[in-house]
C-alpha cells in the first residue's frame, strides 16, 4: 500500500471513530417524560368550526372581500406539552391549538400556518379558545 493511501484510510477510519464517539453521550435514558417539547396526555377536540359558521364569521366584521368563502370545516385540537420554565432546569406546560382543515371534499396538502401570542399568565386563558 502507498502512504496516501494508508493516510486516506486513518483519516476515514478517524472520522468513523468519533461519529461513533458522538453518538454515545451521557444522556438520560429515552424513558424521561419530563422531556421538552413532549405532549402531556391526549390531544383534546374542542370544536369543529363548519363552512357555515366561518362564512358568518367572516362576514359579520365584513372579511370576505379579502379571505373569500370557507372552503373546509377546521377542526380545533388543543394540545399541552412541556416546555421550560423561568429557573434554570424547571419544566412546565404549555398549550397550543392546532386548527385542521377537515370536512367532505377538502383536499390537501395546504400550507402550514403559524400564530403565536407569546406567554399569557392566566392559566385558564388558552390558543383553542375563540373567545381568549
Amino acid at each position: 500500500m502507498n502512504m496516501k493511501r494508508i493516510s486516506v484510510l486513518r483519516f476515514l477510519f478517524l472520522i468513523l471513530a468519533l461519529t461513533l464517539v458522538a453518538g454515545c453521550s451521557l444522556s438520560r435514558s429515552g424513558n424521561n417524560t419530563t422531556t421538552r417539547g413532549n405532549v402531556i396526555g391526549v390531544p383534546n377536540v374542542i370544536s369543529i368550526v363548519t363552512v357555515t359558521q366561518l362564512d358568518a364569521m367572516t362576514e359579520a366584521v365584513d372579511l370576505q372581500t379579502l379571505t373569500g368563502t370557507a372552503k373546509c370545516d377546521v377542526t380545533v385540537v388543543q394540545i399541552n406539552y412541556q416546555t421550560i420554565g423561568v429557573q434554570p432546569g424547571e419544566m412546565t406546560n404549555a398549550s397550543a391549538a392546532l386548527l385542521i382543515p377537515s370536512g367532505v371534499g377538502c383536499k390537501g396538502p395546504f400550507p402550514l400556518v403559524a400564530y403565536g401570542r407569546g406567554t399569557n399568565a392566566f392559566k385558564a386563558h388558552t390558543m383553542a379558545n375563540p373567545e381568549d
